[in-house]
């Protein structure tokens, strides 16, 4: 998880503070609340897209008027972005499966047909499971090329808020 955090130490804005409290507070509160909207429509472009859900769960959220998250909201989201097994953080199998439900959904969702006559489709989603508890999957980056798209945007965002603090209070 990334949180961008801003320390400013200036006597202009100081001062514009103690002129007029709310200024900052209101000019900050619409710029993170762009920032998070913005943020979450980008995670959610970068999603892969094979049922959707996941990309449906990617929520912004202002906590303060000063602090916003964007987050998924389905258990399996940090699998996705950074992978699992041999491809994930740890860099070695698991051994888990995956709740068999989801992988059958996931090869009629995506059209997976048996090679083999005779196979069904539930046997081919047995075997993609088996073969994802033995390596994994690889990573899927969504929130992190959010992230990287706004930074920049949010930081000037940020800062040209806080200006328009100090001049509305007169500093």
């Amino acid at each position: 998880m990334h949180s961008m955090q801003l320390i400013i130490d200036a006597d202009s804005l100081q001062q514009a503070i103690l002129k007029s409290p709310g200024k900052l507070q209101q000019n900050l509160n619409k710029a993170i609340t762009r920032t998070v909207q913005e943020m979450a429509r980008s995670a959610k472009g970068h999603a892969p897209k094979a049922f959707s859900t996941l990309v449906q769960s990617i929520r912004a959220k202002k906590i303060s008027a000063l602090e916003g998250v964007v987050a998924p909201g389905v258990n399996y989201a940090q699998a996705v972005e950074q992978g699992t097994g041999i491809y994930g953080p740890a860099g070695k199998a698991s051994g888990k499966f995956a709740p068999i439900e989801s992988i059958l959904d996931w090869v009629k969702v995506i059209g997976i047909q048996p090679s083999e006559t005779g196979q069904t489709q539930e046997e081919v989603a047995w075997l993609i499971n088996r073969k994802i508890a033995v390596t994994g999957t690889k990573p899927q980056p969504y929130m992190q090329p959010a992230y990287d798209d706004n930074k920049q945007r949010a930081e000037i965002r940020i800062n040209r808020a806080i200006e328009k603090a100090i001049t509305e209070a007169g500093g």
